[in-house]
């Protein structure tokens, strides 16, 4: 089972299915088997409902959540055993059984930091790794530089904003700084080089909202707790969220306007973000809003159209 983003995979021609039916129907073909593990993508607190759910499985291994439970985690009866990220553990779960009867199952995990490298993996990883490079050193553009900063003005930040506005149609634009995590040295800019500041599987999202929703946005996402908060997951591959960058959006004495008028409650408004505010465990109240996603693009297409289109002017003017 895979976390089922329903308005996200339909866009790329996909047909879902929740993951509860989904294990409704596999149980029923399984019903004769002596073990039944699940492979999932849901995330560990899906499992645990999936666990509750379905207490015939009887081991859960999954994913998603970067989760690290060193002994895994009995929940209704079901083992869950999930591994961190980014290889750092190799998990390993025993079943024991007397004749063909299951009656225990044990989880842990193997620290690999303190382990040699495999020498042959190190070298198939390191070809592909070049093989890469090679294929992401295409210029695009030059460019007189952009800088960044996650807390503070940032060049890049603004342009990627005012991107991302354009792209999605948008009236405004709302991203986290922290998705940029570097800026862009004057001179000549490379696939690679966006790839290495903007690596997130992250697609533009247009939201539909209305101005009492607006407002709630913008005053969450300049909160302390929330601009440094550290993110696992959702897409996002930084350090932390950073404060928001606005575009078409203008504060003054803890008041929002929009082309010079204030922001109506009772208003309607299209504001260009990113996919992760809407997934729900960081704006809970962002996941049931009308809503576009844009696929298969990512930030950085959006990042690098932007970037062509503002130097190809600069060259024609």
């Amino acid at each position: 089972m895979t976390a089922p983003y329903e308005e996200l995979y339909p866009e790329l021609g996909w047909a879902i299915e929740a993951p509860h039916a989904t294990t409704t129907r596999a149980l029923e073909t399984l019903r004769d088997c002596d073990v039944i593990i699940a492979l999932s993508h849901l995330g560990f607190y899906a499992d645990e409902r999936l666990a509750e759910a379905f207490p015939e499985i009887d081991v859960i291994l999954g994913a998603h959540t970067h989760h690290v439970l060193d002994d895994g985690v009995d929940t209704n009866g079901v083992l869950i055993a999930q591994a961190g990220k980014y290889g750092q553990y190799v998990g390993q779960v025993e079943l024991t059984f007397e004749g063909e009867q299951l009656v225990d199952k044990r989880a842990c995990l193997h620290d690999l930091s303190e382990r040699e490298p495999d020498t042959a993996t190190v070298a198939v990883l390191a070809e592909e790794y070049g093989q890469a490079e090679r294929l992401l050193e295409v210029t695009i553009a030059e460019t007189p530089g952009y800088a960044s900063d996650w807390f503070g003005p940032s060049a890049i930040g603004d342009l990627l904003a005012s991107g991302l506005a354009d792209w999605c149609d948008a009236e405004m634009s709302i991203i986290p700084s922290g998705v940029l995590l570097e800026g862009l040295r004057p001179g000549h800019v490379t696939l690679n080089m966006l790839h290495r500041i903007c690596p997130h599987p992250i697609n533009p999202c247009v939201l539909t909202l209305d101005g009492a929703t607006l407002v709630r946005f913008l005053n969450d996402v300049q909160e302390d707790a929330f601009t440094t908060m550290h993110v696992r997951g959702l897409g996002f591959r930084g350090t932390v969220l950073g404060s928001p960058i606005l575009h078409g959006i203008k504060t003054q004495r803890g008041r929002y306007s929009i082309n010079g008028e204030d922001i109506r409650l009772d208003g309607t408004y299209r504001v260009a973000t990113v996919d992760m505010f809407t997934f729900g465990p960081l704006l809970p109240y962002l996941a049931d809003q009308p809503k576009r996603y844009f696929m298969p693009e990512l930030l950085r297409d959006v990042l690098r159209e932007t970037i062509v289109s503002r130097h190809n002017a600069i060259r024609k003017g």
